[in-house]
């Protein structure tokens, strides 16, 4: 059965609150205040408008699957939404996560989301692509191909061994760029999804770490 989409809109609403109150698998109580905040990661160049949605380390990887939709080749914004939670008895007690990392297409707004298919995928089948450094990126796939050996390191390189996450990072060989983040769940397999405007164009593609935002 094919996943369904979020209404990912929640994500990226800059500075929505909500309360967060249940008890956990062992029973005990919680009471949390959630704040979503949309961090601007910068201009990810798009030189064939063909995602590849992976984990870095397989940056250069020419086998690596690419979205069925294309764009327009050009260069758009990359953001994350980032899930800030704090205590409600004592906001000062709070931690933050990346929940999902977007790169816009079209500045119209979103009126369906969907499941973004892989080139030549079968409908019915799920798909997610596995992270194992907690780290997820997406990079446009000529741009893939041409990073060669080595773009793990170089990358990391040039952003302080991955502490300068989430950010839209340039190989300093190539000169082609990837939107970078944590994975805000740590290592798994994470979905990624596309959003529509009222005439069926893409507006962004996104891919989500936490799917319990309410």
């Amino acid at each position: 059965m094919p996943l369904e989409a979020p209404d990912l809109s929640r994500y990226f609403t800059h500075g929505r609150t909500y309360r967060d109150i249940g008890t956990t698998i062992i029973g005990d109580p919680y009471d949390f205040q959630q704040t979503l905040t949309v961090e601007e990661l910068g201009e990810l160049p798009m030189p064939s408008g063909r995602f590849v949605v992976c984990d870095p380390s397989m940056v250069g990887d020419s086998d690596l699957p690419t979205l069925a939709e294309q764009v327009e080749p050009g260069s758009y914004p990359a953001s994350v939404a980032r899930l800030t939670t704090a205590y409600t008895s004592d906001p000062g007690l709070s931690w933050s996560e990346i929940a999902a990392l977007r790169v816009e297409v079209r500045d119209t707004p979103v009126v369906a989301w969907e499941v973004a298919m892989l080139d030549g995928q079968d409908p019915d089948q799920q798909y997610g692509y596995p992270v194992d450094t907690g780290l997820a990126c997406i990079v446009d796939a000529a741009a893939n191909e041409a990073f060669g050996d080595g773009a793990w390191d170089r990358l990391a390189g040039a952003c302080d061994d991955w502490k300068a996450v989430p950010a839209v990072v340039t190989d300093p060989a190539s000169g082609h760029a990837i939107a970078v983040t944590n994975s805000g769940a740590g290592d798994g397999m994470y979905p990624f999804w596309l959003g529509r405007d009222a005439e069926q164009k893409v507006v962004c593609v996104v891919t989500t770490f936490m799917h319990d935002i309410q």
